[in-house]
């Protein structure tokens, strides 16, 4: 239950008036205040209603000063609409006035004006050009000059031609640097990207060489393990074979330049020495085919590394000869580039050295 602070003033109140527990009976008075300990019994209904009478008073007094606010902005509105309208009226009033001197009350209207302007003396014009003068006022003095004003206009028309067509020239000129500068840029753009994806291309073949190089190594020095293996295991298994023969000789010493005369036998049964003879040459024979086989292998080895090196030496002249055309190339490139640069020279040159219109002296000096 919400609690409101008119509950809370009326706690109070009832708690000092009574000074202990109040108690009131009623079938409206049942419900007991959740917030007090004391146990006192309210009238919620009474509470309730008085709440909404107060917020039906709040209510209305909100509606009378909304419309109050709304009178206020209208009749603001209507003040700053009169305000405008009588601002507009004097403007109009100030413009008609400014109007009617300008139409109607000229300085050349005005009495004995042509005694008071000022500039009398530059508008008046030779008596040979009044229309009031006769045959006895044509005249002209020494130095004088008729035709200044037409000329003066003549030569500022001309002037003015002269400068717009410097000014188009300069204009053109500026266009035909920026279009020369854009090509050149782009013409350098194209030679730098050719020669970056050329060095790009020698790294990767140089990489690839390498990588080529790295892996024969590689199977090479694996050949070379695998045949050292294959020769050790045969000789460890020559060696156990030729100390089984000495085990099992009947012999002291099988040595081939021994005369069988002073061999000193062992008294073992008859063939086993033929048998022993029989297998030290079959292992000599073995030894020889090893000896050939081993130099066979070892040509074929030297055969395949002048033939890696003979290829590499190719390529290599290959990847020189391409870098050889490539250089031509950007030369050739470069020499564009400076033919263009030179005629571009040549052509603003031109542009700079071009005169400008002009005219006799005697049309810029009255002579």
């Amino acid at each position: 239950m919400e609690v409101f602070p008119e509950i809370s003033d009326a706690v109070a109140r009832a708690q000092k008036s009574s000074k202990g527990k109040l108690r009131v009976s009623g079938p409206a008075l049942e419900k007991r205040f959740a917030g007090s300990k004391s146990g006192i019994w309210i009238n919620k209904d009474t509470l309730d209603k008085q709440v909404l009478e107060k917020k039906a008073m709040l209510k209305a007094q909100k509606e009378v000063d909304d419309h109050f606010a709304r009178q206020a902005i209208l009749n603001d509105k209507h003040a700053v609409y009169l305000e405008s309208e009588r601002l507009k009226q004097a403007k109009e009033a100030q413009l008609n006035i400014a109007r009617f001197h300008a139409t109607q009350q000229k300085k050349e209207n005005s009495r004995e004006w042509d005694m008071n302007d000022p500039n009398r003396l530059k508008n008046d014009v030779p008596p040979i050009f009044k229309p009031d003068c006769t045959v006895s006022s044509i005249q002209k003095f020494e130095g004088e000059d008729l035709d200044n004003g037409e000329r003066r206009k003549a030569q500022a028309a001309q002037i003015s031609t002269w400068m717009a067509q410097d000014i188009a020239n300069k204009k053109l000129k500026r266009t035909h640097e920026k279009e020369f500068d854009a090509l050149a840029a782009e013409r350098s753009a194209q030679v730098s990207h050719r020669a970056f994806e050329i060095e790009q291309a020698v790294a990767f073949k140089r990489a690839e060489r390498n990588r080529c190089v790295a892996e024969f190594n590689k199977k090479l020095s694996e050949q070379k393990k695998h045949d050292a293996l294959v020769m050790k295991r045969y000789e460890d298994s020559c060696n156990a074979q030729e100390i089984q023969n000495m085990l099992d000789s009947d012999l002291l010493s099988d040595a081939p330049t021994v005369s069988d005369s002073k061999r000193n036998f062992r008294r073992l049964p008859e063939g086993t020495l033929q048998d022993i003879q029989l297998t030290q040459a079959q292992q000599r024979l073995e030894k020889e085919q090893r000896k050939k086989s081993e130099r066979a292998a070892q040509l074929a080895a030297d055969r395949r590394e002048d033939q890696e090196r003979r290829i590499a030496i190719a390529l290599e002249r290959n990847w020189a000869r391409e870098r050889k055309q490539e250089r031509l190339r950007l030369g050739e490139d470069r020499k564009l580039q400076v033919e263009a640069a030179r005629m571009r020279k040549a052509e603003l040159a031109k542009l700079e050295s071009e005169p400008l219109n002009t005219t006799s002296n005697s049309i810029l000096f009255g002579r």
